[in-house]
């Protein structure tokens, strides 16, 4: 379903948060799905619900480098980037679980959300 469906935009998702990054490390969740759109490069029109699932998605199998947390002083939701972790690594990650997800079938989906 739509986790499939995000495992789809993960890598564009990854590749635009990680040029984002070069100049901050901290994005409020309320606009990081709008900045993303207007960045990435997506093959057909995308909803903000999708993006803004593919980046939970991405704070939760790769949370070395990012991280999503309310704001120390505000109401707000935060996304945060640790520069610290490695982006090769990163980015390999994120492509193996994008190629995995794309590549189950019926019989394979469910293993490969398991293994999420």
């Amino acid at each position: 379903g739509s986790r499939l469906r995000s495992l789809g935009y993960l890598r564009r998702v990854f590749d635009a948060l990680n040029v984002l990054s070069a100049g901050k490390t901290r994005f409020p969740m309320s606009t990081l799905p709008e900045t993303i759109i207007a960045r990435a490069k997506f093959q057909a029109a995308v909803s903000q619900e999708d993006v803004e699932a593919a980046v939970r998605l991405l704070a939760e199998v790769v949370p070395e480098w990012c991280s999503i947390k309310p704001a120390a002083f505000s109401s707000a939701v935060l996304f945060h980037i640790d520069r610290r972790a490695n982006v090769n690594d990163v980015r390999r990650k994120v492509a193996g679980l994008a190629t995995a997800g794309a590549a189950a079938g019926e019989g394979g989906r469910r293993a490969t959300l398991a293994a999420l």
